[in-house]
């Protein structure tokens, strides 16, 4: 029996009219039967019916379309993010193979043949690939599962809704069966989280965006005798120079210099020298350089930034907008471990965890 989630959506009635027509026998499960986006209940669930094979077409889409996913970050991020890796990860405890499907505007542009090479392009409106466009160029190909999303978080700007989609899809490929097991307690927290995300609200009137380093952390700082030296201000090398160029909110800067200050902190715990092992002493004075790092940093950019206008000039506000920008660091650098180095995923997990908590 294949048990088919999300089979009220565009992608699940197609599979109910497949499976029908090969009679498969199947069953489909929303959440108001069963909250499958818990961990315990679906895992219960699941060793109670013992399904042959999950389908999982879920996905949070909006109301009365993906405009209002704008609206309800939480509830898209949910939904197209941390559900799909909730399901993937109760499949895997009760070892019941899964597929995950879903449909998203996670491209943007087209792929361009030109001398046996092939180029993204995301602005199709330039006039002479305008015009393969209306020649209907062979050069002009569509992308497939094989390409890495270019409408997403990472390669910006992107609608929310696209957003979640690609990151959803992005942490399902790189998933491996053992690091399942290691974000269990993020998981277990996940409702905690949402909740935190959906709780921040703070007067943003009078802000102005500027532009801002954009790829800052404790590897682009030199010291230099009593004085520090930032460098790399061309931002992150993956986005465009139109992207990088962008204004958005200073305090995104601030998220990666203290998640930076975490890293640097717990990379020895992770990675000890050969032989030797993190002692509970050893952890509480990193804990303590951490924590000191923090304050100091906060309380100098505090200070140094009275009275600019990019920045929120009462601290509860800066807080609050600092927070926000933090739980989005961490789950980024969440997928980005799972992806790239399952052995660090702690250090995200564990910031994730106590911001949950704050």
């Amino acid at each position: 029996m294949i048990l088919l989630l999300g089979a009220s959506g565009y992608i699940g009635e197609a599979f109910v009219g497949e499976l029908k027509r090969r009679q498969q026998e199947f069953l489909t499960l929303s959440r108001k039967q069963v909250d499958y986006s818990r961990f315990d209940v679906l895992l219960e669930f699941l060793r109670a019916k013992k399904p042959t094979l999950v389908i999982n077409a879920a996905g949070y889409t909006g109301k009365p379309n993906v405009d209002a996913c704008e609206l309800d970050k939480a509830g898209t991020l949910v939904g197209n993010t941390l559900l799909p890796q909730t399901i993937a990860h109760a499949c895997a405890a009760a070892g019941i193979p899964w597929g995950h499907i879903s449909s998203g505007c996670i491209f943007s542009g087209a792929k361009i043949s030109e001398q046996g090479r092939v180029r993204v392009e995301k602005d199709m409106n330039q006039p002479e690939l305008h015009a393969l466009a209306e020649k209907k160029s062979p050069a002009i190909l569509g992308f497939n599962e094989s390409d890495v999303p270019n409408f997403s978080f990472r390669d910006q700007p992107c609608s929310f809704y696209s957003g979640t989609k690609a990151l959803g899809e992005e942490a399902m490929a790189g998933m491996p069966s053992a690091t399942r097991g290691a974000v269990q307690p993020f998981l277990d927290r996940r409702d905690r989280i949402v909740e935190r995300i959906r709780g921040i609200s703070t007067a943003t009137g009078g802000l102005v965006k500027t532009r801002f380093h954009g790829d800052l952390h404790l590897g682009q700082v030199l010291a230099s005798q009593d004085d520090f030296i930032i460098v790399d201000f061309e931002g992150e090398p993956g986005r465009s120079l139109e992207e990088r160029r962008a204004k958005s909110c200073v305090l995104r800067d601030v998220a990666g210099m203290l998640r930076s200050f975490s890293y640097a902190a717990y990379a020895a715990a992770v990675q000890p020298e050969p032989g030797a092992a993190i002692t509970p002493a050893a952890e509480q004075s990193l804990a303590q350089w951490e924590a000191g790092a923090i304050h100091h940093f906060l309380e100098g950019y505090f200070n140094a930034t009275a009275d600019v206008a990019s920045v929120p000039s009462d601290r509860e506000s800066f807080n609050a907008l600092l927070d926000l920008f933090l739980l989005e660091k961490a789950l980024y650098e969440l997928r980005y471990e799972i992806a790239n180095r399952p052995d660090w995923v702690g250090i995200p997990l564990r910031g994730l965890l106590e911001l949950a908590e704050k």
